[in-house]
């Protein structure tokens, strides 16, 4: 496994190309907060794309959206602030894992299970 930090200027284009290899891959969503501690927010729930809203080329927001339980539609996680975005690889070049941290030094953790 190796981890890299993905520069600030390429995460739209990374995130847009992650959501298209990715779409509908089931996904374990957690978020690591200094002050709320750890929480779950999906298990196995598949993806349905990840995005970055931009302005003046910084990113303002992160975007997670994921399908909810059948019949109750979707559910988006939404980041506000991001500073810096991680993925962990496996030794094949797949994503593990996503970790995007926020300004308040928010962690949130979206884990790609192997198949």
């Amino acid at each position: 496994m190796r981890t890299r930090e993905i520069p600030a200027g390429e995460w739209s284009g990374f995130l847009e190309s992650l959501s298209e290899r990715a779409g509908d891959r089931p996904v374990d969503i957690r978020v690591e907060s200094p002050d709320m501690g750890d929480q779950e927010l999906a298990t196995g729930m598949p993806l349905i794309g990840i995005t970055c809203a931009e302005k003046g080329g910084d990113s303002e927001a992160i975007a997670l959206t994921v399908a909810g339980e059948p019949g109750r539609g979707k559910l988006t996680h939404l980041i506000d602030q991001p500073e810096h975005l991680w993925v962990q690889e496996d030794d094949d070049g797949r994503v593990a894992v996503l970790d995007i941290e926020d300004r308040a030094q928010v962690k949130t953790l979206v884990f790609f299970p192997s198949t």
